[in-house]
């Protein structure tokens, strides 16, 4: 069976508010910096974005 070679591992949930005029893509990345996170996913969004530049941002 496939799943056992899977690695799994418990995770915890990090929630995040922005305030206006923060910055998403490097205020994320500042706190996966800070926090020790390698690899994580946005499950939900709620709001508005005045400016979006998709330099880094992959949308699936």
């Amino acid at each position: 069976m496939a799943l056992n070679n899977w690695d799994v591992k418990t995770s915890d949930i990090l929630y995040k508010r922005f305030g206006a005029g923060e910055f998403l893509v490097s205020d994320l990345e500042a706190l996966a910096k800070e926090k020790g996170i390698r690899e994580a996913i946005i499950t939900s969004c709620i709001g508005s974005l005045s400016q979006l530049k998709n330099e880094k941002l992959v949308l699936l």
